[in-house]
């Protein structure tokens, strides 16, 4: 009786019909376009893939420990891969030896906000491209992805955000096939737990 009664009484909520409600009554004064829609709907299906695959436990993700898997993968990573996105985000976060506003909209925790920095001044200035750089990203990546469900990045400004979803979306598909390449498991690997420095975290097969 009662899951009938829900059943009738249940609204399907399609992509159109919820981009007309926000439209009409929330989004003001700049409309949610299909490209925005689409852009943080693959974001958040990228992240919870990536963390799926990555993490096991809450605490796992915190920024000393996405460092160390950062320092793990990075020579299995091509980063030139991803210059498109450095290039996109040195530039947007970095003037000349300063950061910017958005950089400081980012709110890194304190513990890596001065290494995201070293690193992004110097592959902007000088092409370095160390491991270091590689953390630099994936800070970057999750600041959005906390910003937007706990932050600054709110319903009303998620329009002139489009394009760093879209940035951060090619690296993150780019990311996740590399480590399913190299059979890489983070914490869900056959150790479980952060190794020490004498042991070998990735998880590859053959």
């Amino acid at each position: 009786m009662c899951d009938k009664k829900i059943k009738e009484n249940e609204t399907k909520i399609t992509k159109d019909l919820l981009m007309e409600r926000l439209n009409t009554e929330f989004m003001k004064p700049q409309a949610l376009s299909d490209e925005t829609f689409d852009e943080c709907a693959c974001f958040l299906f990228l992240m919870c893939w990536l963390e799926e695959r990555l993490f096991n436990e809450k605490w796992q993700q915190k920024p000393q420990h996405t460092k160390k898997l950062c320092e793990n993968l990075y020579s299995e990573i091509d980063i030139d891969k991803f210059d498109q996105f450095g290039k996109y985000f040195s530039c947007r976060y970095i003037d000349g030896e300063k950061t910017t506003t958005a950089f400081e909209n980012l709110k890194l925790d304190p513990r890596i906000v001065r290494s995201v920095e070293e690193s992004l001044i110097n592959y902007k200035n000088e092409g370095t491209k160390d491991e270091k750089l590689l953390i630099a990203y994936i800070s970057i990546i999750y600041r959005f992805r906390n910003n937007l469900f706990h932050g600054t990045k709110g319903l009303e400004n998620i329009p002139t955000y489009t394009k760093e979803f879209k940035m951060i979306n090619n690296f993150l598909i780019d990311f996740l096939k590399k480590i399913y390449d190299i059979d890489y498991n983070g914490f869900n690997g056959p150790l479980g737990e952060l190794p020490h420095s004498n042991q070998n975290f990735l998880n590859i097969k053959g």
